[in-house]
């Protein structure tokens, strides 16, 4: 579980398509990380990525585990869009800024 003020660690993902999906990057399995290196996260076709731990399969549009120990439920996702070539995503406070806002 997340502790107040600990960083929220987002897992982008993109589809063919080119439209981007962002996630909390926890499996509601065991609550690990998914994805910690690239080749940590398993892309399991066009739609599809793995946790890496026990490979849970989660639909990439939608962030639904379709298979594995955690199958029917949803990762956490956030609002993307893409500004200047740049991914953005929204409702989440960056690290950055909360440390560099005066006291």
């Amino acid at each position: 579980m997340k502790e107040p003020g600990e960083p929220l660690s987002i897992l982008i993902v993109r589809d063919k398509k080119q439209n981007y999906f962002a996630y909390r990057n926890v499996c509601p399995h065991l609550q690990h990380a998914i994805y910690s290196r690239p080749a940590e996260c398993l892309s399991i076709g066009d739609l599809v990525f793995a946790c890496r731990w026990h490979q849970a399969k989660f639909n990439a549009q939608s962030g639904f585990c379709t298979g594995g120990p955690c199958e029917g439920a949803q990762l956490r996702s956030f609002p993307t869009a893409v500004v200047d070539g740049k991914i953005c995503v929204s409702g989440i406070e960056l690290a950055n800024r909360r440390m560099a806002q005066p006291e």
